[in-house]
């Protein structure tokens, strides 16, 4: 994907938080779980939230056991991300089922954790920023190659939790100026935006 276009999602992350996401139905809000439904020109994007109420870190985050998947594909998840991943597969499952078109999934930090497992489990195109480490084990989702992560080097978030790894190798992005930055600023979806821009 280009770094714009990349760019251009994760301003669709900055909105959300912000409030001013332009939703095409009521966004689901159910369990800490947040997602909004809005337009990328003739597409429909499923914007992912990320933690954003102290009680993500109790229900997800924090939740550091290992969970199966359900079904056949026998892969184990930190099980915090995959309850996560469960609620949004639910709710785009419920979008497709009835015969609208969703083009991708993009999320950030939690949200970013779940789509790496919601993504290619509905078979559609997943993009994350500042992600999370999700699955153990060498063994990958059949569709993974729909995953694309964008981390920040000085992200630490991104090296979280030590013994899991993400679903894919993710595209991994430089900060020119002086370091180490704030750990909240480097993690903020707004740096991975400008991010973005600077490797045009």
């Amino acid at each position: 994907m280009p770094m714009n276009t990349a760019s251009q999602l994760c301003q669709f992350c900055i909105d959300d938080y912000a409030g001013r996401l332009p939703a095409l139905v009521p966004s689901l809000n159910i369990n800490g779980a947040s997602a909004t439904f809005t337009s990328f020109g003739a597409d429909v994007v499923l914007v992912v939230r990320g933690t954003d109420e102290l009680s993500d870190w109790k229900l997800y985050n924090l939740t550091l056991d290992r969970a199966q998947a359900p079904g056949d594909s026998g892969l184990f998840y930190h099980a915090g991300f995959l309850r996560y991943s469960q609620l949004i597969y639910g709710y785009a499952r419920a979008w497709t089922l009835a015969g609208k078109p969703l083009a991708m999934m993009v999320g950030h930090s939690l949200g970013a954790a779940a789509i790496q497992i919601a993504g290619p489990a509905l078979g559609i195109r997943a993009i994350g920023f500042a992600a999370p480490r999700v699955i153990y084990g060498s063994a990958s989702p059949k569709l993974a190659c729909l995953v694309e992560l964008y981390c920040a080097l000085d992200d630490s978030v991104c090296s979280l939790p030590p013994f899991a790894r993400h679903v894919v190798v993710p595209t991994w992005l430089h900060h020119p100026g002086p370091q180490p930055r704030d750990a909240l600023v480097a993690h903020h979806p707004s740096n991975y935006a400008a991010l973005l821009e600077m490797n045009t």
